[in-house]
């Protein structure tokens, strides 16, 4: 299995760091998984990258600040890898 990140963050944002997540799990992880473990895997992905932190945080653009550079980074790894 591979994954591919992005060099330029495709990510909407006006989404927290979680949301953005569980979007991803929402669109890539069977409807048969109940949601509980879906919440569970989004958790423990953002755990894993240590975006605890940030979590809550909106993602932002140029016009609006949001989460750091590297944090963003992170968050498309996370979305990635769930």
């Amino acid at each position: 299995m591979s994954g591919f990140v992005f060099q330029d963050v495709l990510i909407m944002s006006t989404m927290t760091v979680k949301e953005a997540i569980g979007m991803s799990a929402a669109l890539r992880i069977s409807e048969k998984v109940p949601k509980n473990i879906k919440e569970q895997l989004v958790s423990d992905t953002i755990a894993m990258l240590d975006l605890d932190r940030c979590e809550n945080g909106m993602i932002g653009n140029f016009f609006s600040r949001g989460i750091s550079g590297g944090e963003l980074k992170r968050t498309s790894v996370a979305m990635e890898l769930i």
